[in-house]
């Protein structure tokens, strides 16, 4: 039985495959051996772990979470709440109370709905 293992650009594995599970069909031409060790050690340390140039496995910092923009966390968190009004009715009625005695537009308590569920 051997193991091999596919890494992105950086050397970090994205995918390991046992020959005698996946066939050698499935495995990619890009795909090189491993050691048991190496893949137990991967494994137990994802994102922490990086094939060198010389294929060696050695530690390496956790890649950095991607930016995302400040508009599509709003359009999220926004689509968020419009779920959860449009699933429960009592929500639904109480986003319409609130609206009604604030004398605010139902659109304006679903904002801040929104701001407050950011602030979270």
């Amino acid at each position: 039985m051997a193991t091999y293992c596919t890494t992105d650009e950086e050397g970090r594995p994205t995918a390991f495959y046992i020959d005698s599970v996946h066939g050698f069909d499935a495995i990619p031409d890009e795909a090189f051996e491993i050691s048991d060790e190496d893949w137990q050690e991967a494994n137990a340390n994802p994102g922490r772990r990086r094939f060198d140039d010389e294929g060696e496995l050695v530690e390496c910092d956790m890649p950095a979470d991607p930016e995302i923009p400040e508009e599509d966390l709003v359009r999220s968190a926004r689509e968020s709440v419009e779920a959860r009004i449009s699933r429960d009715p009592m929500i639904a009625v109480l986003v319409d109370l609130v609206a009604a005695e604030t004398r605010i537009s139902r659109d304006e308590v679903v904002q801040r709905m929104t701001q407050a569920m950011r602030r979270r």
